[in-house]
């Protein structure tokens, strides 16, 4: 930790909490993408059900067409919702996919608010 000079007001300690899920593809793993894309929507599943929840789920790139397009990642990003997460999904990325007007669950969001973001949290978990 920083010692603060003389006649410098030290800066505020920020206080971070849980942690946020970056998305950035619809598998998980590499390989067979048949069997990535059932990977992921178990993965969701399971994040939907667990005791420690992501307080933040950030889509980008081809992750976006996860909260666009796949049903089974819609309805457990739902239900993190109503338990209080927070659900981006990257405007440039909706945009370049045509994706925009199909998004099903959280919000549209830019890159500086998802940095803002992910700056909130003490750990980010990172897919893709």
């Amino acid at each position: 930790m920083a010692v603060p000079r003389p006649g410098r007001n030290p800066e505020p300690e920020r206080k971070l909490r849980g942690w946020a899920l970056f998305c950035g593809t619809v598998i998980l793993g590499d390989g067979d993408r048949q069997l990535g894309g059932n990977l992921i929507r178990m993965y969701f599943y399971t994040l939907s059900q667990a005791e420690k929840k992501p307080a933040a789920v950030i889509f980008v790139n081809s992750g976006v067409k996860l909260p666009t397009q796949d049903q089974q990642v819609i309805e457990h990003l739902k239900a993190l919702q109503e338990n209080g997460c927070r659900v981006l999904a990257c405007g440039t990325c909706l945009d370049f996919y045509g994706l925009k007007e199909q998004l099903q669950v959280g919000q549209v969001s830019n890159m500086y608010d998802i940095v803002t973001c992910l700056g909130e949290y003490s750990k980010v978990v990172s897919l893709g």
